[in-house]
């Protein structure tokens, strides 16, 4: 007898399947199974003050069983700036009074880096003394020479214990992250969320002097996360591994909408090559009509607070969703 699907092979196994729900303000999932509202905006009572920006219009919720459900997890999000900007968003949020940001890597000297650097260092927080979120920069999958803004490593002191390479930073600099999660008690469940887009496009258009990526060039992309998924298995065997389809963005500099597109379906077209257990999907919500209706057009690369929350519950909902899966195995 076969077992029962559960909500992770049934709801983030694939794409997001859903609409931008202007009631709720957040997206929805055509399955209702899938469909729960961990954090997202609220809209405040109406303001006659139209000097107001649009962004203090809301009030941000989060359900407190998100706590409860999540409770000695370990959450880290590796990628570049938009997850930062994510991780930035969302601490003040969620960090427990008293808590401080903890910058993990680098280990020590962190008083030496400059604003530039401090774009890669790994942060990560204390969750209302329920789960560890944590977030880290990596330098893109192409090969070196790297995009110049991504790779700080180079512009300041090269004492600090941290990685040089993309692959460095995985298998060396990861797994103290979750080392320190071990220590502080956030050891009952480990995923690591990853995403690498923009860099790559960016070092592309660079160094290759492209106007938009060539289909060689996403297809070895693709080839090149593979690779990172697995140096990611290595350095965290007993993490579960989620792989965020990016979006629809502004044109700039070699990276349009286009080319978002065209990777995504690079992964997709791995199948089971791509080795990650599940999905998460910021792609749906910029995709989505709260851009091209509401909005008018591709946001740009930085989102603001309405698409970022609305993928943040979609990826608090497949981190859930992975929990309950493992623990009920």
């Amino acid at each position: 007898m076969m077992p029962p699907m559960t909500i992770l092979d049934r709801c983030y196994k694939d794409r997001f399947q859903g609409y931008w729900d202007y009631s709720f303000n957040r997206m929805r999932f055509d399955d209702p199974v899938c469909d729960k509202s961990l954090v997202t905006l609220v809209k405040v009572p109406k303001r006659k003050d139209a000097s107001i920006k649009p962004s203090k219009l809301y009030k941000t919720h989060t359900n407190p069983v998100l706590f409860d459900q999540l409770k000695g997890s370990c959450i880290l999000m590796l990628g570049d700036s938009t997850d930062r900007q994510i991780y930035e968003k969302w601490l003040p949020r969620w960090v427990t009074p008293g808590k401080k940001n903890e910058i993990w890597m680098p280990p020590s000297g962190a008083e030496l880096l400059n604003k530039h650097q401090a774009r890669t260092v790994g942060e990560s927080c204390n969750v209302q003394d329920s789960f560890a979120l944590g977030r880290y920069t990596h330098y893109g999958v192409s090969a070196p020479p790297y995009w110049k803004l991504a790779h700080m490593y180079v512009n300041g002191p090269q004492d600090l214990d941290w990685g040089n390479t993309t692959e460095a930073r995985v298998k060396h600099d990861v797994p103290k992250f979750f080392r320190r999660c071990d220590e502080n008690g956030h050891d009952k469940f480990k995923v690591v969320v990853l995403q690498s887009y923009l860099w790559d496009l960016a070092r592309e258009n660079l160094y290759g002097n492209t106007t938009r990526p060539s289909s060689r060039f996403i297809s070895e992309w693709a080839t090149n996360v593979t690779a990172m998924v697995s140096w990611v298995r290595e350095a965290v065997p007993d993490a579960l591994v989620a792989w965020r389809f990016a979006g629809d963005l502004m044109p700039e500099k070699g990276r349009d909408s286009k080319a978002m597109y065209d990777m995504n379906a690079a992964i997709l077209a791995l199948g089971d090559k791509m080795n990650v257990d599940f999905f998460t999907d910021y792609g749906a919500v910029l995709g989505s009509t709260l851009a091209s209706v509401k909005h008018g057009k591709p946001f740009k690369a930085h989102p603001p607070d309405e698409p970022q929350t609305g993928y943040v519950n979609i990826m608090l909902n497949a981190v859930v969703a992975a929990y309950d899966a493992k623990v009920n195995a």
